[in-house]
């Protein structure tokens, strides 16, 4: 019995790593509410304390399912057996066993890839009404005794992610076997070709254990050193600066049309402050536990005008994380409102956008050829981003990328990343030819770098989603890693969003050498405990190289204090401050990937810099000692998330965690789902993890989170 709950954990991790990936849509909450805050009980509103999609993009599933098992097993089991029960499903010795009428079919459970298969199969071969039933049926069993509101979350998730998994499983022409879907949600990772020890932490520092750490004497020596380098370029980098190009960024605002200032934070769900959950302490800028108001946005377009800025970029996703609740005309209104909003209070500047994956309806899914709404978004998106954006709508390809020539030597390449997104699940029939989409956004692409290079210009090149992420498609990451590496001469900046984060990822040559880095911008998004946050990047004016960025942000935690002082003006071109500049803040002798990739391996001997980075990752919104602890793991997946741009790289690189890691314990910074290397096994375990394929897929945006946060919140709370 003892093994096969351990099989099940690790089954289960998968549910929830699965889950958590399309949580990412969702906006997770804090422990700390700052100045003038409340103190929360128990219940749904503490499961959502924590989180964020970073968390649950890199966190091992071992180390989530552990987790659950010794947390919830009371609630999940008897779950977990009534749903196989339902759907046909049982464990016997080491296979998985699925009983459809007369007929049998069975897996071997050696790892996660043959149980993501037997759980595709079920989709194909049984009934999907009976299939959707027993998912809600599980999804209201599990949360439902922990506060969580689930006849709004698990009937509207399910059903509006689950039919879309079906219908790309059962479809005719072309056929998707079971082992294509699973391969198309990164459950099934092939071993990767070669090993890559100049981007694992061991190596990527100077080869020591990474627990040795510098001598205290050495340390304030290197301080010094530091010091009088920062002292003596701080002049010149202003001055480099004041004649630069500047590109603000502005990325994942995830607005809510209805937020209600002074309405509550704590719904049950993973965002609240709307009128219908009643009065509370919603922030009129905003609250970690819910969605961004349109006043905020405003205040950030007025820092921005303060810029003089030369390019202003957004770089994709405006509507809320309401996923349960949402509809084409709310979807559709969201991207109406930011376009107006923009065009009113940015007037006289262009403003370039790039497609997210909420854009869509439902989230994440894109696919011209089988989607009425993909059409017609398309359509209506170059139609009110054409003005602000100066561009014709026959000058936008049909993916909604476009080329534009910014000045002349520096070109601006947009494509839409929702075709490389594991949670399209459309791609899938993509790739097998059904439509030459992804193929068509593929050659333009290429032609535009070419095209770029023979004319001799530089390219800024944007999409939404940063690769090296478990949602981002091995398959695709690998080949557009080759598509830059081919034109590291001509790429100046790669500007991404998406995870909400302050990170990077770099690219390494055959010989393995740092070639090139995508910057991941945070989010003006406050969910998930993220302080409002935009970009500044300055590249030289005749190289167009980038020279520095600054990181301006809004620190939500004082805000209270104006509003409970009677609501006195507020200057907020003050309030939305410098955080930092990256050259001074990590003593960059430039911001070339080399310097980025010296920046990692000073990582494994400076605790100080590492905290500082992970800090800054979520724009200092938490100064509690337990955000601020990391253990060896955590420290070495942080540099591997940094320094592999494809999962299975990532996933490669990644050591075992020893206990399992866990929020506030060190882990808050990466740690990785397994992919396709999961444990062998048997038993109730594998199976569940089967559950969740369905779970994942479908219940799709919320496990997850729910899990890890009780913990999360009883080790912050020590």
């Amino acid at each position: 019995m003892v093994g096969m709950r351990r099989q099940w954990t690790v089954a289960l991790g998968r549910m929830l790593w699965l889950l958590s990936v399309t949580l990412a849509s969702f906006s997770a909450s804090s422990a700390q509410r700052g100045v003038g805050s409340k103190a929360r009980g128990g219940g749904a509103d503490d499961l959502w304390s924590h989180l964020s999609p970073a968390v649950f993009r890199q966190r091992t599933l071992i180390g989530i399912a552990r987790l659950i098992a010794d947390e919830y097993p009371d609630v999940f089991w008897p779950a977990a057996g009534e749903f196989m029960e339902a759907v046909g499903m049982e464990t016997v010795d080491d296979r998985i066993v699925i009983t459809i009428g007369n007929e049998t079919i069975d897996f071997p459970v050696t790892s996660e890839c043959p149980v993501c298969k037997a759980f595709a199969t079920l989709i194909k071969v049984g009934n999907y009404t009976v299939l959707e039933t027993a998912v809600i049926d599980l999804c209201v069993k599990i949360f439902k005794p922990l506060g969580v509101r689930v006849d709004t979350l698990c009937p509207g998730t399910i059903k509006l992610q689950g039919p879309h998994i079906a219908a790309v499983l059962n479809n005719p022409n072309p056929r998707v076997t079971a082992e294509e879907f699973c391969e198309y949600i990164n459950a099934c990772l092939a071993p990767p070709a070669k090993s890559h020890p100049n981007r694992r932490p061991t190596e990527v520092g100077d080869g020591r254990s990474t627990r040795q750490r510098l001598s205290r004497r050495q340390s304030r020596q290197t301080e010094r050193e530091e010091q009088r380098r920062k002292e003596g370029s701080v002049e010149d980098e202003t001055r480099q600066k004041q004649a630069a190009i500047r590109v603000v960024q502005l990325t994942d605002i995830h607005v809510e049309r209805n937020y209600a200032a002074g309405s509550s934070t704590e719904c049950g769900l993973p965002v609240c402050c709307l009128s219908k959950w009643g009065p509370g302490d919603a922030w009129h800028l905003g609250d970690f536990h819910c969605n961004i108001p349109k006043l905020t946005i405003e205040f950030f377009l007025e820092r921005v005008k303060t810029f003089s800025p030369d390019v202003v970029l957004f770089s994709g996703d405006v509507p809320p994380h309401t996923v349960w609740e949402e509809t084409e005309d709310s979807q559709m209104a969201c991207t109406e409102m930011l376009v107006e909003t923009l065009a009113r209070n940015l007037s006289g500047y262009t403003v370039y956008p790039i497609i997210g994956n909420h854009e869509m309806y439902p989230t994440n899914l894109f696919s011209l050829n089988d989607l009425t709404y993909t059409r017609g978004f398309v359509d209506r998106w170059k139609t009110l981003w054409g003005p602000l954006a100066n561009i014709s709508a026959n000058d936008v390809e049909d993916s909604g990328s476009y080329s534009v020539l910014l000045r002349p030597g520096l070109r601006l390449v947009t494509f839409n990343s929702n075709y490389f997104y594991t949670l399209n699940w459309y791609n899938v029939l993509n790739d097998k030819g059904r439509s030459p989409e992804t193929q068509d956004m593929r050659r333009f692409l290429e032609k535009s770098l070419k095209d770029a290079k023979t004319n001799g210009e530089k390219v800024i090149l944007v999409g939404h989603h940063p690769p090296g992420g478990s949602d981002y498609l091995v398959k695709e990451s690998r080949w557009l890693v080759q598509l830059v590496l081919n034109y590291s001469d001509v790429i100046v900046l790669m500007p991404s969003g998406h995870t909400h984060i302050d990170e990077f990822r770099l690219m390494f040559d055959d010989a393995d050498q740092p070639q090139a880095v995508v910057y991941v911008a945070p989010s003006i998004s406050a969910g998930g405990k993220k302080n409002p946050s935009m970009r500044v990047y300055h590249l030289d004016a005749t190289t167009f190289k980038v020279i520095d960025y600054d990181h301006y942000f809004l620190d939500l935690r004082p805000v209270l204090e104006y509003y409970s002082s009677g609501g006195k003006a507020i200057d907020w071109k003050m309030m939305i401050t410098l955080l930092y500049s990256a050259r001074s803040e990590y003593n960059l002798p430039d911001l070339s990937p080399k310097s980025w990739h010296e920046l990692l391996k000073r990582f494994d001997t400076d605790p100080a810099l590492l905290a500082k980075h992970r800090a800054h990752g979520s724009a200092d919104s938490s100064s509690s000692p337990a955000a601020q602890r990391c253990s060896d793991y955590c420290k070495d997946s942080h540099v591997c998330r940094m320094a592999n741009a494809n999962y299975d790289d990532y996933v490669n690189c990644l050591p075992e965690p020893t206990p399992p890691e866990r929020p506030g314990n060190g882990g808050g910074g990466g740690g990785g789902g397994t992919g396709g290397s999961g444990s062998g096994g048997s038993g109730l375990a594998q199976v569940v993890v089967s559950t969740s394929y369905l779970c994942s897929i479908v219940v799709a945006l919320l496990v997850p989170r729910l899990m890890v946060l009780v913990q999360s919140k009883r080790d912050f709370a020590k």
